[in-house]
């Protein structure tokens, strides 16, 4: 008898918890991750660089979601990479502005080059967009 009470009990304590919304790190993680561009900050669209110039494209963002930016990093998602494909981004908290800096390389070539940069959490999901565009001249 006491252990068909104590499964009972153990029972609706798990509905329980499941119905309240579970154990505090459900409550943690339940949050939008959001990304708001502000400004070029360096590097504005249809710069004009030499083959081969090193630069810095730098962009003004807020974190306007309610999820702390940690453990985040920008992804290249489409266009010329001009650089590794993946880049860290300093913990930034909810209604924080930052500026997120780049290095890179203009192509060896003349010609028009751009590509498009997102946020991506720590398990993969990505939001927000991040554009750079250059033009190479010799």
């Amino acid at each position: 008898m006491r252990t068909w009470v104590t499964l009972i009990l153990a029972t609706l304590a798990v509905l329980l918890l499941a119905a309240c919304g579970g154990t505090s790190s459900a409550v943690s993680t339940d949050c939008t991750a959001s990304m708001e561009y502000i400004a070029d900050v360096t590097i504005p669209d249809n710069t004009v660089l030499k083959p081969g110039e090193r630069f810095v494209k730098t962009w003004r963002v807020k974190n306007d979601g309610t999820c702390p930016w940690e453990g985040y990093r920008l992804t290249l998602v489409q266009g010329d990479a001009m650089t590794d494909a993946n880049q860290p981004v300093p913990k930034v908290q909810p209604g924080e502005e930052v500026e997120l800096s780049i290095p890179m390389t203009a192509p060896a070539d003349a010609g028009s080059y751009a590509a498009s940069w997102q946020m991506e959490t720590r398990s993969a999901e990505g939001f927000g967009q991040l554009i750079v565009s250059i033009q190479v001249e010799p």
